[in-house]
């Protein structure tokens, strides 16, 4: 990833309760545990469901946060206007990488073999990699 601003229209759109519809909903989005440093800013719910964020560039990792769901009615007569916390957790991949030799040669005279050109290959996930690939010839 390069550090771009990430949107996501509509991920969830709250509803208040039953008989609140005049009430408004908003989201409390507090970092738990992880990689706070990837994000330049936010994660941010805003009200009708889009989430924004902006990541550090180069940076990969996980974080989780914890996501609270809350209306303005209050708590008046045993009201209740909290949701229950809800972890939610973003992870930033690794972009893929390989490397390559700088050349390598064929004996066309040779009888069809397999010769390694890719190596130390990285999917881009933790600990995910592919020990190399190959070109018949």
């Amino acid at each position: 990833q390069n550090g771009s601003t990430y949107v996501y229209e509509s991920l969830y759109v709250p509803h208040p309760g039953p008989l609140e519809s005049h009430q408004v909903v908003s989201f409390s989005v507090t970092f738990f545990e992880g990689s706070g440093s990837l994000f330049v800013s936010g994660p941010v719910i805003h009200n009708d469901g889009t989430v924004i964020f902006e990541l550090v560039p180069f940076l990969f990792g996980e974080a989780t946060f914890h996501v609270i769901l809350q209306d303005d009615g209050g708590t008046a007569n045993g009201g209740v206007n909290a949701s229950q916390q809800l972890n939610w957790t973003i992870v930033i991949n690794a972009r893929p990488s390989f490397d390559l030799p700088d050349a390598f040669s064929v004996d066309e005279d040779a009888s069809q073999s397999a010769y390694p050109v890719g190596s130390n290959i990285i999917l881009g996930l933790p600990n995910a990699t592919v020990p190399g690939f190959f070109v018949l010839a």
